[in-house]
């Protein structure tokens, strides 16, 4: 990893993971899924108190609920219901826990490597595209063949798919467990979890088509995204710009959140001799928006002296 250890011990304190928000979009995915997956789950329950038994409860709740949610393979449905090619991503509709469990832990895995990488701002974007283009391919691969095809497809899978990849893809020389000798490359992790994925939806051609697309997208956007192009920063200011209009008494500049103190013309602080709380703290907020890789040298230098006076 490189310098990055210089500053992990202090931005692990100062970014709990379980911070809410755009400072931590990682865990806000993971609650917005068990949110949703909670939610179908009590829908459920209260179809099968309605119905006399699970038999009969079940093929309606899958006609009126998860009908308009999961994102079907054949056109001539989809067409009818375009919402589905963002909410399916979001709908693990099997009711299975150990599938939602996987998931989300896969999703921190990598989602929590990507953010510090790239910044907060990014992961969600990054999601979205590679759950988009995902599902796009899904239905498109429905119309080109004909065998081994799957009616619809839910659940975050083919996004994590895709974020796997622009972690790797950001930092191939990143290690996980650095205790175990000079730590395990990401890249390893990132093949085993592929190779799961995909032998997992291996049976179903548009699903497997579907996830190899997700995969690429997120080589696509961090590869982009390591030239200077954020292709998904039009969606963090479509979303401040909604934040806007229902908290008038908090302004965003359409941008990220806190990023003024480093990009206004005027430098944020005045230089001292010696450390000053206030400037690691600028620091470390610049890397939860943009990442790691946009820190100067100074800066970077500044993270190495600080974890040597720890």
């Amino acid at each position: 990893m490189g310098d990055r250890d210089y500053f992990r011990k202090d931005y692990m304190k100062e970014k709990s993971i379980f911070q809410p928000g755009f400072d931590n979009a990682v865990v806000s995915l993971i609650i917005f899924n068990l949110i949703v997956f909670t939610t179908l789950f009590g829908l459920y329950l209260i179809y099968l108190v309605m119905y006399d038994t699970a038999d009969a409860a079940r093929p309606e709740f899958f006609s009126q609920i998860l009908g308009n949610l999961d994102l079907p393979a054949a056109p001539e449905t989809f067409i009818y219901k375009p919402w589905t090619l963002l909410s399916y991503m979001f709908t693990h509709t099997h009711f299975s826990f150990f599938r939602l469990f996987a998931n989300m832990l896969w999703l921190w895995s990598f989602g929590y490597i990507f953010q510090s990488l790239a910044g907060s701002s990014r992961v969600i974007p990054l999601y979205i595209y590679c759950g988009f283009i995902g599902g796009v391919v899904f239905v498109t691969s429905y119309i080109l063949f004909s065998n081994n095809l799957a009616p619809s497809m839910s659940g975050a899978a083919a996004a994590i798919a895709g974020i796997s990849v622009a972690a790797t893809v950001m930092s191939p020389d990143y290690r996980i467990f650095p205790m175990l000798g000079n730590g395990i490359p990401l890249w390893i992790l990132t093949a085993v979890f592929l190779v799961l994925d995909l032998g997992t939806v291996s049976t179903s051609l548009n699903l497997l088509m579907a996830h190899i697309a997700a995969g690429l997208m997120g080589y696509v956007y961090a590869t982009l995204l390591k030239q200077g192009r954020d292709i998904g920063a039009w969606m963090t200011r479509l979303a401040n710009w909604s934040m806007d209009l229902f908290n008038p008494e908090k302004k965003y500049s359409g941008g990220e959140k806190n990023v003024l103190h480093y990009q206004a013309k005027k430098q944020p602080y005045v230089k001292k001799p010696n450390l000053t709380q206030q400037k690691l703290d600028e620091i470390l907020d610049k890397i939860n928006q943009k990442g790691y890789e946009t820190l100067t040298e100074e800066e970077k230098a500044f993270l190495k002296k600080a974890s040597e006076q720890l």
